[in-house]
């Protein structure tokens, strides 16, 4: 259940980027549709990227990645990231660190290759919607030093939360960790995110 709230939260940026983009194309009909299977379940129907079959966004981080900040934890992946979902092409990797405490990793990752034809026939990019989402983030700090623009959005259950980073035109990431129940440590969070990001980046 706290799975599918927290993929939830991050499909609210999804909404607002079908929003954006409603009036400029005949298919957003078929993208809402396909939006709201992804909220249903993550099991959902995907589409095959060209030449992305054997990718794992879940793959990018190790145990000991993980260890090195969540000393002790067990880890279950209850999200994988090896499907390319229909509406935005975006993969998601959750990593539940805790039975109950909301202690957990989340990966995103935004690729244009991922996008469904009929989007990247629109012209949408990894950075036009990465764009597009910054301007509905309130209170977004900016972050640098990471890809071609970055900012952390907060911690908790809202649009943006998290490092948000646009790697290239063509590729975004975001990273998001809870440390516990009432933990909004901003410094904390966005610590450790930056780091797992790093790594994760020099994955890719």
């Amino acid at each position: 259940m706290k799975t599918r709230t927290l993929l939830i939260s991050c499909a609210l940026v999804c909404i607002a980027l079908l929003i954006s983009w409603a009036c400029s194309s005949k298919d957003s009909s078929s993208s809402k549709e396909g939006k709201k299977k992804e909220q249903v379940t993550s099991e959902g129907r995907s589409h095959h990227a060209t030449g992305m079959a054997n990718f794992n966004l879940c793959d990018k981080l190790t145990e000991s990645d993980i260890h090195e900040f969540f000393p002790g934890t067990s880890i279950k992946i209850t999200h994988q990231g090896d499907k390319v979902f229909e509406v935005l092409g975006t993969r998601k990797c959750f990593y539940e660190l805790s039975g109950g405490d909301m202690i957990f990793i989340q990966t995103e990752l935004m690729r244009t290759q991922d996008m469904s034809p009929s989007l990247q026939k629109e012209g949408r990019t990894a950075e036009s919607n990465y764009l597009e989402t910054k301007k509905y983030v309130e209170n977004l700090v900016p972050v640098e030093g990471l890809g071609k623009d970055a900012y952390y959005g907060g911690s908790g259950l809202k649009m943006g939360a998290g490092l948000n980073i646009l790697i290239n035109r063509d590729t975004s990431l975001c990273v998001m960790v809870g440390l516990g129940r009432g933990n909004d440590d901003d410094q904390a969070h966005l610590k450790i995110e930056k780091a797992l990001a790093e790594k994760i980046i020099s994955r890719l």
